[in-house]
């Protein structure tokens, strides 16, 4: 999973979003400390399985649905879209009017909702940077909006929901079948990307905010 910071020293992930990443590829962390003298940190990962045959064609099928899942939600973007569109203007009214009057909605029912969109680009390659550029530029425009960020995470849930939605619908229509294995890595992917974007957004928007803040806080100062 990629890693994102604003911070201007070191990258500042912390021991829980280590011990995360740890536990997730099922690796352990042992630690010897002693005060004054320091502390040993011991990260072990299990020896990774040698694939067969069989598994690799198990790959390779896995990936073959990735592709068709991904065609699918590129042929059925504005279709989603302006369900998503109808969702927010039956159950969220206020979020629908902030986003017409900036003209969102009537340009998103034309070029598709832009979360799937980075699903559909990204299901059987994560590009980290084009996606992370992509949330920049609009976490920039929003901020300068004056675009309240909690309206913003109201957005992205019901992006996430509509997501799922498609995805579900692929499966059954088309009688597409994953085990576990599968369903989990494909569930660990979709909502990655997802993340990666709504992180770096957050980071950009909250970034422009404090600089901003602090450029008056500068400017009271020297007045």
């Amino acid at each position: 999973t990629p890693f994102f910071t604003m911070k201007q020293e070191g990258k500042g992930m912390g021991l829980a979003h280590v011990f995360h990443a740890v536990q997730n590829n099922n690796g352990t962390i042992q630690v010897e400390s002693e005060e004054q003298k320091g502390t040993t940190f011991i990260i072990t990962f299990p020896k990774g399985e040698r694939h067969t045959n069989i598994r690799g064609m198990e790959m390779t099928q896995a990936t073959d649905v990735r592709t068709e899942l991904s065609q699918f939600l590129k042929e059925n973007l504005i279709f989603y879209t302006n369900q998503w569109i109808e969702y927010l203007r039956k159950n969220k009214n206020y979020l629908a009017n902030i986003l017409d009057e900036h003209g969102e909605l009537d340009h998103y029912s034309k070029v598709g909702q832009p979360l799937m969109k980075i699903v559909s680009e990204n299901l059987t390659e994560i590009r980290t940077e084009k996606i992370m550029d992509l949330a920049k530029e609009k976490g920039i425009q929003r901020a300068k909006m004056e675009f309240p960020i909690h309206l913003t995470w109201e957005i992205f849930l019901s992006s996430r929901g509509i997501i799922w939605n498609a995805i579900k619908t692929f499966f059954n229509e088309n009688n597409k079948t994953l085990t576990t294995d599968e369903f989990f890595s494909l569930e660990r992917t979709v909502n990655d990307i997802i993340d990666l974007y709504i992180d770096t957004y957050t980071s950009y928007y909250t970034n422009y905010k404090d600089e901003l803040l602090k450029s008056h806080r500068e400017t009271v100062e020297e007045l």
